[in-house]
Formats: C-alpha cells, sequence, structure tokens
C-alpha cells in the first residue's frame, strides 16, 4: 500500500508533535513508525528518553516487526541467550510505549491481557494526544 504524500507529511507532522512532547525525536524511529502508518500496521513511539535503552529497544523491534508480541519474543529470546535479566514484558516497559494508532492501540491492549494487566483503550489512546493537536493518528 502506497501513501499518498500528504497523509505521509501529516502522520510526519503528527510524530515530531509526540516527539517534541516527550523531548526524544528519532529519525530511524520515526522513519519505521511511518512506515507502519501507511501500512495500518500498529506504530508506536516511547515516553522514554534516549537514556532508557529498555524503552527505545522495545519500541523498536515493535515497529520494525509490525507486532509487540513478536517484538516480546524476540527480545526476550535475545535477552535469554545474552544471560541479561531484563524482559520485554515488563509493565514498566509497557507503560512506556506510546500507541500512534488504533491497531498499536489493540496491539497493546493484548500485551497487557497477556501479562494479566488491565489498562483502559481510554488510557492507551490518550498517550499519544500533546497539547491542542490531535497525535493519534488514523
Amino acid at each position: 500500500m502506497t501513501m499518498q504524500p500528504a497523509r505521509l507529511d501529516l502522520h510526519a507532522i503528527r510524530i515530531d508533535a509526540v516527539a517534541a512532547a516527550y523531548g526524544n525525536a528519532d529519525a530511524p524511529m520515526k522513519r519505521l513508525a511511518l512506515l507502519n502508518l501507511g501500512a495500518r500496521q500498529p506504530a508506536y513511539w516511547t515516553s522514554a528518553t534516549f537514556s532508557h535503552a529498555q524503552a527505545g529497544i522495545l519500541c523498536e523491534a515493535a515497529n520494525r516487526l509490525a507486532s509487540l508480541e513478536r517484538a516480546q519474543d524476540e527480545v526476550t529470546d535475545y535477552c535469554s541467550a545474552t544471560g541479561s535479566t531484563w524482559r520485554p514484558t515488563e509493565l514498566r516497559l509497557l507503560d512506556l510505549l506510546v500507541p500512534l494508532n488504533a491497531a498499536a492501540v489493540r496491539d497493546l491492549d493484548e500485551a497487557y491481557t497477556r501479562s494479566g494487566a488491565l489498562r483502559s483503550r481510554g488510557e492507551l489512546e490518550r498517550r499519544a494526544w500533546v497539547g491542542e493537536g490531535e497525535a493519534l493518528v488514523a
């Protein structure tokens, strides 16, 4: 699916607004998120700063794989193979993810359900609303 240039520009502006609100602009992450938005796949940002590597790794993997569940599986396998003690299923990491579209809201909601925690859809949607603009993209 090819996204129209005007739609791509709108998505880019909205991602920039989310990144500005959280103070964490990231060009490679923006490119991945834009690809997912164009394909109507789950697209994410993170509320974490660059010093929080775990949040960035999980967000990047979720965007690259267009699935939080696949991202968690991939990162869990990597952590197990390298002896790392952190796990991408930790609620503190899920709480840092910012869903950028309805597909990501559903995907993140399913991740919370798998972990045994509940967050309202409204809460998940509000994570991407910044300032007076509508940052959550269709």
